[in-house]
């Protein structure tokens, strides 16, 4: 790490990646001794709950991700679009093909529940944890990863990028709760990964990414949960779900004002 002239922190390709794999080792050990160690999805201690979506989550998954990345754009290494910060129109019309498409796939797989009720409940419930996955380990490992390959070529760095986002978001999930830290589903959640990360690097744009990778989970999720448990409104979920837009917008907008 050097600096500029103008006194501006400068990172090379591979130091960025270092941090980034960095935060990515720090949000998964805190993912495991919230969630995984205690069984947490097994348990549904609310309390428990809501410690690990505030701590590993949001604080770490979102705030911290976005500073680092904030670190990077200003260094001059990686401009925010390449993060999937886009201008208001795109970011808008990404979002609306974004939610048709993941809610047709999550629709075509039968899920136990199409009461809306049900599915925005759930849909709350993992839309946190969404945040994080796509801001770590796509936006942050994944990018990082695009820049320090860069000169084998704008298709093969997007290759190791999508292959090393996919891998690490499957392996990610030994710090869970079972079932979701066993081997056949860590593969699963692999491939799935791949999904979400060709969706990330032929958008490029973070909000969409979000909820499309949200659907993906969503039918994972409900088929490990009892319907009957999200039948009312949940205010719980629901206002975590508004929390977590709120501090993933007003966070960008202030570290990604003005100028690098």
């Amino acid at each position: 790490m050097s600096r500029d002239e103008h006194g501006a922190r400068s990172f090379s390709p591979a130091t960025m990646l270092g941090i980034a794999l960095a935060v990515y080792l720090f949000w998964t050990l805190a993912t495991y001794l919230l969630e995984g160690r205690v069984n947490l999805l097994i348990s549904g201690d609310p309390v428990g709950r809501l410690t690990y979506a505030v701590i590993a989550n949001l604080l770490i998954g979102t705030v911290l991700a976005l500073y680092i990345m904030n670190l990077f754009w200003k260094s001059g290494g990686i401009s925010r679009e390449e993060f999937g910060f886009q201008p208001a129109k795109r970011t808008l019309v990404s979002l609306i093909g974004a939610f048709v498409l993941g809610l047709l796939i999550f629709v075509l797989q039968s899920p136990k529940s199409l009461d809306p009720v049900v599915v925005l409940n759930v849909f709350a419930q993992v839309f946190t944890t969404s945040t994080a996955e796509i801001l770590v380990v796509y936006a942050l490992v994944g990018v990082t990863g695009v820049c320090l390959t860069r000169s084998l070529g704008r298709i093969p760095s997007l290759i190791v990028g999508i292959a090393l986002a996919s891998v690490l978001f499957g392996a990610y999930h030994i710090a869970h709760s079972p079932p979701f830290n066993t081997l056949s589903l860590i593969l699963l959640l692999t491939l799935i990964g791949v999904i979400t990360g060709v969706f990330f690097f032929l958008v490029r744009e973070i909000y969409s990414t979000i909820v499309f990778h949200n659907f993906l989970a969503l039918f994972g999720v409900m088929q490990n949960a009892d319907p009957a448990n999200f039948q009312a409104p949940n205010a719980l979920l629901l206002g975590m779900m508004v929390v977590t837009v709120a501090v993933l917008v007003v966070t960008e907008r202030y570290l990604f004002r003005g100028r690098p």
